[in-house]
């Protein structure tokens, strides 16, 4: 994780944090998912790893991809490197326009 030097919060959940970062040998940005919920040990950490392999391997438009996975520090905190996707994301938009309307999710979700 000494690669990347964080610019920004862009939000927190119930699993973790998901930070704007620089990559920096490259200077591309990207998305830096940290994990505070998940165990680094036993079958939490073989799921773990399991998901950023196969997140890395499948390229499609309706999925981030995941450019790298690992375990910071003595506690080996899971992190996610992973594509920055620009945009508003859905409770934004119900912010905005109020109740979203039909056409905007169905142009989401298929």
């Amino acid at each position: 994780a000494d690669e990347y030097r964080v610019v920004g919060l862009l939000g927190r959940g119930g699993m973790g944090a998901v930070y704007h970062v620089e990559h920096l040998p490259t200077g591309k940005p990207l998305a830096l998912k940290v994990l505070s919920s998940l165990g680094s040990q036993g079958r939490a950490r073989e799921r773990f790893e399991l998901e950023a392999r196969i997140g890395a391997q499948v390229h499609s438009e309706h999925l981030v991809d995941v450019v790298a996975a690992g375990f910071a520090g003595p506690d080996e905190v899971p992190w996610l490197a992973m594509e920055l996707l620009q945009g508003a994301d859905l409770r934004m938009i119900a912010k905005r326009h109020g109740r979203v309307p039909r056409g905007m999710v169905r142009e989401v979700f298929y």
